[in-house]
Parts: structure tokens; sequence; C-alpha cells
């Protein structure tokens, strides 16, 4: 009986906020080895390949290997020589990432799962410390909507606690700092900061500061999107200020 009535207050929960508005992809952490990608190095050069092996330093992807599709020769690039890549998710990578501990009930449940089954993910160079630091290829997750402002991962980033029955999270699970690139400025922006700094980043947009009042860090990827599709195409320059994204630098 106990089992039934966990079960059936996690669907309530579960579609009790079911208004499933934008998401920001999960972290990607394993690529297929079969499906092809492609990569296109700083040079212009596309090519397609699969993926041998991935390698990361702190969580963030410094060197790939491969094989070329078109003569199935081998191949080793540092991040430094990359510009992006597109890389197919390996299936039951998929899977695991939805199943993490860290992603609740409720987080899910406005999951669109169309974006998480995408045939690719991208990835972007960016230098996370200034000066000498090699770059790193950061994963994109609105590829939906970046038209103006990419979000990357931040895959060191803790995330939010909330209510848990039984092992299972009700609730919680939401990432508390992302790194934004916008207007060739690249940092990190924080949940700690967001409420007192939403009006600095969306002040331009009467709308959606009424729209969003109380300018909650679980509906940043909306307030992202919004932006996007009401106040830049009316002719608006994007974020009213950069100044107060956090330069963040690779411990």
């Amino acid at each position: 009986m106990k089992n039934v009535f966990l079960v059936t207050l996690i669907f309530l929960l579960a579609i009790g906020d079911t208004a499933f508005g934008q998401k920001f992809l999960p972290t990607i952490k394993r690529f297929s080895g079969s499906k092809p990608g492609q990569i296109t190095l700083v040079s212009g050069e596309k090519i397609d390949m699969t993926v041998k092996k991935i390698k990361r330093k702190k969580t963030f992807v410094y060197k790939i290997k491969g094989r070329r599709t078109d003569d199935n020769s081998q191949f080793k690039y540092k991040a430094e020589q990359i510009k992006e890549m597109s890389l197919a998710p390996a299936n039951w990578g998929k899977l695991m990432t939805l199943l993490e501990s860290d992603q609740s009930v409720l987080t899910k449940a406005k999951t669109d799962y169309g974006q998480i089954n995408r045939e690719f993910v991208n990835l972007y160079q960016e230098r996370i410390k200034r000066g000498k630091k090699k770059p790193r290829m950061m994963q994109l997750l609105n590829p939906e909507f970046e038209g103006k402002v990419r979000v990357y991962d931040d895959s060191r980033a803790t995330s939010t606690q909330g209510i848990a029955v039984q092992g299972v999270n009700l609730t919680g699970g939401i990432k508390k700092s992302y790194y934004v690139r916008y207007k060739g400025k690249f940092g990190k922006i924080k949940k700690s900061q967001y409420k007192k700094l939403f009006k600095e980043y969306f002040g331009n947009c009467p709308a959606l500061v009424a729209k969003y009042e109380l300018s909650s860090w679980r509906d940043f990827p909306d307030h992202l999107y919004y932006y996007e599709q009401n106040c830049l195409e009316k002719g608006k320059t994007g974020l009213t200020s950069t100044s107060s994204l956090n330069n963040n630098e690779e411990q």
C-alpha cells in the first residue's frame, strides 16, 4: 500500500506542474561511438566522423579521438584546434542522464523530451579562464533559442535541493549556475544573484519584467526564450547589461 501511495504521489506531483515551458538540455556525458557526428576545426575544415574517445579535465572536454568517415583514418584533436562539435548522444547515456539523482520529478515533468532526443548535441570552444589557460569544449544547453545568448552547461555546478520521498527527488535538481556567452563576453551566471540582477539583465523589455515579476531561477530558460521571441525581434539590442557576468577562472 505504501508503494502504491508513493507512485500516486509522484505521478500527481509530476502532472501537477505540466505547464511545459522552455527548458535547457540536460548534461550529456556519453556520446555514441557508432553514430556519425561532425567537427568543425578552427581552420574551417568540417570533418564527418565517429567518436572513439573523449577526454575531460575537471569535467570539461579538452581532447577527442575518433575516425573520419570519408577515408576511415584516425584523428586526435585538442580543444584549441576545434571551433565546434556536433555529436550524437549514446542511447543509454541519454537514459542515464534522465535517471541521475539530481534530476527531480518536477524537472523531468517540465522537460521537453523531444529536445533530449534531438539527433546531435553541440559543443563550442570557450576559454573558461582568462589569459593563457587553454580552452575547453562546452555543451550548449539552449540550441532552440540561442540567437543572441548561448547558455553552456556548468558541469561542476551544484544543484538545488528539494523534497525526497524514499530516495526519489520530488522537487529540486536545478543547477545553481551556468556559463553564458553574450555580446563577446563570457562568464558565469548564478542562482544566488539572479533575483537581484533580473531587471539588470532584462530591464529593456518591460513586458518580460511584468510577466515574470517573481524572477524565479527555475524560469531562467523561459525568460531567455521570451526575450528572444518578443523583445529582440522588436528592435531591442539585447540584454541591458553584461557587466555583471562573473568571469570565472578554472580552478
